[in-house]
């Protein structure tokens, strides 16, 4: 699994409240926004962008440069590339390779409604770069969350808020739910009826408006975190037999035709079946929620976020793709819960009238 960090002075640009997967970075008990902007060295950066042409070097020393030769026309006049000073030597370094309408932003300003979340109950859980300092992330904790069946079941799904940006143009400036099922820390990042779960952050410089965004952004959070709440306790409802629960996921993974295909789908099938009944060597996360639709939909959530391989081994780590970082990975769980949501109406439509 590649974690993509970026690396300072022999040190990852990640902090955290608790020790990661990747065991690198800082760790910070009582972090505050300061903090994190310090510890995952994402301030002072200078980001800016400058003329394509007067770069020095070759495009095979700038990052995923473009191929101005598939653009029809297009010089590299009509672009701009988009630099920082390296927050170890201070020295300037390419990030990407932007259109000529693109504006520089730097990591302060993308991140700046971050203590305004503070002061409103919000704490900040971690910060860090990936892929050399082309993503910026920071997290914070929402509170409570909420409890799938508290008189039985009792499964936990606590909420986060993800404020991210790019300095390459593949990213805006986003804050986006993601709420995690404790127990297994599956995310569920999916558009659910009108609820609405990322958005574009505005860059304001008074703290009245920045005020009045971090209150927008906590109240659509919290709409999404309830949408997400009374969907789970509907699929809670429905029983789901493994018979059943391999036939939805044949309607989202269907069977190829290829020899080869047909082996991996197959292994696919039999790693899904055992996330959902506790079989094979995996370790069993959904006891407590078993037999029910909710499982199913976790089975197919856990497998994605924990146990897919990242392809190319340097592509999208798989801990980028459960923080929406990757909108393939995103688009792969709304096909799994549009499919089991849909079964759960056509076998139970009074659970959802």
């Amino acid at each position: 699994m590649s974690h993509e960090l970026q690396f300072v002075n022999g040190e990852a640009s990640y902090v955290g409240r608790k020790p990661a997967w990747h065991a690198l970075g800082t760790v910070i008990k009582d972090l505050s926004y300061e903090q994190a902007m310090e510890k995952a060295h994402l301030a002072d950066w200078n980001v800016r962008a400058e003329p394509f042409v007067a770069i020095p070097g070759s495009a095979d020393e700038i990052p995923e440069a473009t191929p101005f030769r598939e653009l029809g026309g297009v010089t590299p006049e009509d672009f701009q590339i988009i630099m920082r000073d390296n927050p170890a030597t201070g020295t300037g370094e390419a990030l990407g390779i932007v259109g000529g309408r693109y504006r520089a932003v730097q990591n302060e300003a993308a991140l700046a409604v971050a203590p305004f979340l503070e002061d409103l109950g919000a704490t900040v859980e971690t910060a860090g770069a990936i892929r050399g300092g082309r993503q910026v992330f920071l997290s914070l904790s929402l509170g409570g969350g909420f409890v799938v069946d508290p008189e039985g079941a009792g499964d936990r799904i606590q909420g986060y808020l993800l404020l991210r940006t790019s300095h390459d143009g593949s990213i805006a400036v986003e804050a986006a739910a993601t709420w995690i099922r404790v127990v297994c820390a599956n995310t569920f990042d999916v558009a659910i009826g009108q609820a609405v779960r990322a958005y574009k952050v505005r860059h304001t410089a008074k703290a009245p408006e920045r005020l009045a965004e971090a209150q927008a952004i906590l109240l659509r959070a919290n709409g999404y975190g309830q949408a997400l709440s009374e969907l789970a306790q509907r699929l809670h409802q429905v029983p789901m037999t493994s018979g059943q629960f391999i036939e939805v996921a044949k309607t989202v993974y269907p069977e190829p035709e290829s020899k080869r295909g047909k082996t991996l789908w197959t292994k696919k099938l039999d790693l899904l079946g055992d996330l959902f009944t506790g079989g094979g060597d995996v370790e069993y996360t959904l006891g407590n929620v078993s037999g029910t639709a909710w499982a199913g939909l976790n089975a197919m959530t856990e497998r994605i976020d924990w146990h897919r391989k990242a392809r190319g081994g340097d592509g999208a780590s798989i801990a980028a793709g459960a923080s929406g970082f990757v909108p393939a990975v995103t688009a792969e769980k709304q096909t799994i819960t549009d499919a089991v949501v849909s079964w759960a109406k056509a076998e139970r439509p009074k659970v959802f009238a």
